[in-house]
Order: C-alpha cells, then structure tokens, then sequence
C-alpha cells in the first residue's frame, strides 16, 4: 500500500514538458511492488487468448520496428521471472480485465502522478536515493558496460550491472516504498493521454484524459537507457501500437 499525501510534480530542471512544476495530492492506493512477469502475464494472457498481437521495437542502427517480434519472443532470452515486454496498450486493457473478472478487484494501471510519487518514495531528487546517476548501477538495470557490449554508441554509466537486457525480478535494491525496478529494465504504462506540458493538469492525481488519447505516457527508462531517461520525473510518449509493458494497480477500498 502507498500512503497517500501532496507532492511536487516535474522538474524544473528537466525537459520543457516536465514543466511546470505543480502540487499534486495522492490518495492511498496500492501497487505492485514488481513490474509484471513473463510468469504472471502469461498464465492469464495465454488461457483467455490475449497478449497475441505481435510486433516489438528493436534497435539496430537505429529503433526500427517488428511485425515478427512479440512479447513471448521479444528477439532476446528471458526467464519466467523477468518483465513483460512487447506489451501493447490493447493487451494491458485485455489483461487487467481478465484480472479483474477473476478477483472481482478494480485493478488498473496507475496515473501518471501516482507512477511518479510511488517512485519518488518522498523525494525530491533527480533520483530516490539523490541526485548521482551512478546509483542506478545498484539500484536500476539501465545502460552500462554490458549494454555497450551490444551497442557501442549507447550513452552509459561506466559499470557492470550483469544483465545485457532485462534482469529478474529482485536483482536490484528497492526504494524505500519497496518497490523494485522503477527505473530501467523497461518503460511502464501509464493511464494518462499525451500532453506537451502539465499546463492544466489534474492535481488530484486523476489521470490527464485530455490531449492526444491516441497517445498515452510511459515513465522509468529501460535496459538501454542513459541516466537522462531513467528518472523520477522524465516521460515520454507512445502510439497505442508502441509495446512495453505494464504495472497493476487499485485504489485502496
């Protein structure tokens, strides 16, 4: 469970759409603590015949995108309890409805405020440890030695994490939340729509369902990502066709 209080929303020391800066106020709500696994998507998804939509982004020279590729053959090894990847936005709302006719519970993907403030965990800092990128070398599986093995021209920290792609869960320490993985490994889903600034945004950590709906937010930065893109406050956009992956959670009862 995620204690709910107010927070500082954005940077001002970020990109011109992490602006500007508001107060924003979380209700109690509950989070998974781990990004889904292959384990867990899979023994729902493959029952009720969802996550088959294929296609995945790769990079070779370039991010190209792959008809071929799909979350159970993402063009690399993974274990049972690695993260999902190659999820599109239609698979997530397909699974967290089978959850929820299962459990009879309102599971969902948090908001992008709640997404923020759950990896915070009450900071204030570029990162929840500080404001030092070398702390994503025990904290977060993100571009390292290992990446640049593959990709040379990656932008990376200068250690050795062990996981060229994805890493189980639990390889690396939590927030003070308990939470794992909030940055790197892969990008997360979140409910919002795109918008190019939190001008207007929502205060009440509702998620923002105006702007561009045929785009939705994803926060934390993945396994090839430079310290710039593994951060609290960083968010990027999708197409509803863009594959990643997802976090589950409700609002407290």
């Amino acid at each position: 469970m995620i204690e709910g209080r107010s927070f500082d929303m954005g940077d001002t020391h970020g990109q011109k759409d992490e602006v500007p800066v508001r107060n924003v106020k979380i209700d109690t709500f509950y989070l998974q603590t781990t990004e889904v696994t292959i384990e867990q998507f899979s023994n729902l998804a493959v029952p009720n015949k969802q996550g088959s939509e294929n296609g995945c982004w790769y990079f070779e020279n370039g991010w190209k995108y792959s008809q071929v590729l799909s979350w159970n053959n993402p063009g690399y090894t993974q274990g049972v309890k690695h993260p999902i990847v190659c999820v599109s936005w239609i698979d997530v709302q397909h699974y967290i409805k089978y959850i929820n006719s299962l459990t009879k519970h309102h599971f969902r993907i948090p908001t992008e405020a709640e997404w923020e403030y759950a990896t915070r965990a009450n900071s204030t800092t570029t990162y929840h440890w500080g404001s030092n990128p070398r702390g994503l070398c025990t904290h977060a599986n993100a571009s390292d030695l290992q990446t640049l093995k593959r990709f040379p021209s990656f932008i990376s920290n200068r250690c050795d994490d062990g996981f060229l792609e994805t890493a189980p869960m639990g390889s690396f320490q939590p927030n003070s939340f308990g939470l794992y993985d909030v940055y790197g490994n892969v990008w997360e889903w979140t409910q919002d729509c795109w918008s190019d600034s939190y001008s207007n945004a929502p205060t009440d950590g509702s998620a923002w369902l105006t702007g561009d709906c045929s785009r939705r937010v994803f926060r934390g930065g993945g396994w090839g990502d430079n310290p710039k893109f593994a951060r609290s406050s960083l968010y990027i956009l999708s197409s509803l066709l863009t594959v990643q992956r997802l976090v589950i959670s409700h609002r407290a009862l």
